[in-house]
């Protein structure tokens, strides 16, 4: 998380913090998207009050890393 805040703060974005029922909605919205098979930005109805960033690599064979998709913000 070190690593986003330094970003956000860059972009004059306040730091994050963690929050357990924020992490639990999104453990399910990924599975959403693994059912659905692709991504979709959510609506401000579906998460209220809430940022999202999406990232993916198109690489099969090489796989994004989590720093790869923090430092792609």
């Amino acid at each position: 998380m070190r690593k986003h805040n330094h970003l956000r703060a860059i972009h004059d974005a306040p730091p994050m913090t963690l929050d357990r029922e924020m992490c639990n909605s999104a453990a399910q919205w990924g599975k959403h998207f693994a059912e659905l098979g692709y991504l979709v930005h959510s609506t401000q109805d579906q998460i209220p009050n809430q940022g999202e960033n999406l990232s993916m690599s198109c690489y099969m064979e090489n796989p994004q890393t989590v720093k790869e998709a923090v430092t792609s913000w």
